[in-house]
């Protein structure tokens, strides 16, 4: 720090017109010769430890649960340990089938309780307020909502009002996207819409 000190001090002693701002500038080049013999002097290592991988026969620390890409609960693929959420906010997001074969309120609820999500159909019937429900990849959309999904994700928007009531000719379903697959026939399931 030396070179910091006397540039500070050379400045603080330099106070008049053009000999003040030489000064300055002098005192700024020394605080980037500082800063860069800092820099140039450190290592920083940046890397985070991978997430431990995790199945349903080797099971997560008690303040973690297991993580599946594939929403298949570790059926084809192992999964990877992730921290359990410390609070979840009711009413948020549709309701999930977990890998416990329950339905909980949420996402965030279902990890809480240290379960990844399950397709949909997996929780048919087993919650008595799961009849009302639509079935919708991992999620269960509501009255008055749609299936939607595109890649991994599964999502309930409204129906637009424009499109009230849905159907497959409805032009904005997938918000700017291509309908891969479309399907309201079927009273069972609801409208389910596949984009691209």
């Amino acid at each position: 720090m030396p070179c910091l000190a006397n540039g500070w001090r050379t400045h603080c002693l330099s106070t008049s017109g053009g000999r003040a701002r030489i000064m300055r500038a002098i005192r700024t080049l020394s605080l980037l010769a500082v800063g860069a013999a800092s820099w140039s002097a450190c290592v920083y290592d940046w890397t985070w430890p991978s997430p431990a991988e995790c199945s349903p026969a080797a099971p997560c620390p008690e303040d973690q649960y297991c993580v599946y890409a594939d929403r298949a609960c570790g059926n084809a693929e192992k999964g990877t340990c992730q921290a359990k959420p410390s609070q979840c906010h009711e009413g948020e997001g549709p309701f999930v089938c977990g890998c416990d074969d329950t339905v909980h309120q949420n996402e965030c609820w279902a990890a809480q309780l240290g379960h990844d999500v399950a397709q949909a159909l997996e929780c048919s019937g087993k919650d008595p307020g799961a009849a009302a429900l639509i079935p919708c990849g991992y999620v269960f959309c509501e009255t008055g909502q749609f299936c939607r999904q595109h890649a991994s994700t599964s999502e309930c928007p409204k129906v637009p009002e424009t499109c009230a009531p849905a159907d497959c000719f409805c032009p904005d379903l997938c918000e700017g996207m291509s309908v891969e697959y479309c399907d309201d026939e079927n009273p069972n399931v609801g409208l389910t819409v596949i984009c691209r």
